[in-house]
């Protein structure tokens, strides 16, 4: 019996520390000027050694399957990090970072590195409540990094994305078509 009781002790304590180290691995940081992340090619099973199983795990249209993960301190109600592969090729097409509170990730974008776009393209919205603005910046591999909702340093989002650029057109339509009309 006391065996058990130390046992359960200990995994009590160990508790936070698991749920911080599945956090810090899922969340974006820059070292040595660089931002570290996901390479999207990581593979279920690699996802799950580091952040553990999904609270929810759901098909997301014809060909995704979206994990939802509740990591740290966030509200047992809302979800964390949600990853997305597609099912036929179990490749991770795509990350978000859901934040309790919006934070400030303008060191993700520098200037020289990051585009606007805002939704209606069409430039009739952009200045009224009806449009939506994001921050863009191409990485290495085919990846995009979305700040959702934020149009420029300082102003912060509650959601960041990390896409394989191939996946654009299925998600955010409007933007692969910005996109493909500035190349």
């Amino acid at each position: 019996m006391l065996q058990a009781r130390l046992l359960f002790g200990a995994l009590i304590l160990s508790a936070p520390l698991v749920c911080a180290d599945q956090t810090t691995a899922a969340d974006p940081k820059i070292e040595k000027g660089k931002l570290q992340w996901f390479s999207l090619l990581e593979t279920p099973a690699q996802v799950e050694a580091v952040l553990g199983k999904p609270a929810i795990a759901a098909s997301s249209g014809s060909d995704h399957l979206s994990w939802q993960f509740r990591l740290g301190g966030t509200d047992h109600h809302d979800f964390s990090h949600v990853l997305v592969f597609r099912k036929s090729t179990s490749k991770l097409v795509s990350v978000t970072r859901l934040y309790e509170e919006e934070q400030s990730v303008d060191e993700f974008f520098p200037p020289a590195e990051t585009t606007v776009h805002q939704y209606p393209g069409d430039g009739k919205a952009a200045a009224g409540k009806d449009s939506f603005g994001v921050r863009l910046r191409r990485l290495s591999g085919g990846r995009l990094l979305i700040a959702m909702g934020s149009t420029k340093p300082g102003v912060p989002t509650g959601q960041l994305v990390l896409m394989d650029e191939n996946e654009l057109t299925t998600i955010y339509r409007w933007l692969a078509e910005q996109l493909r009309q500035r190349r």
